[in-house]
């Protein structure tokens, strides 16, 4: 049973996740040092979900290009 519960879990997660701004992936589409910036900046739901925001493409914007 408890993998019927985290199976359901998943499922809801799946189907509540936020969608991404420019529907970047940031583990998959971030080059290396892009990535590491926006595990430092981005909020505890983009972590969570993998999902970028557009205020936080903002941010890493200004940090990389000073």
């Amino acid at each position: 049973m408890p993998d019927d519960l985290q199976e359901e879990e998943l499922l809801s997660k799946a189907l509540n996740k936020p969608k991404s701004y420019l529907g970047k992936v940031p583990s998959v589409d971030f080059y290396t040092e892009a990535y590491e910036l926006f595990l430092e900046i981005a909020t505890p739901e983009e972590l969570e979900f993998d999902v970028l925001k557009r205020e936080t493409l903002q941010k890493m914007t200004e940090v990389l290009f000073k």
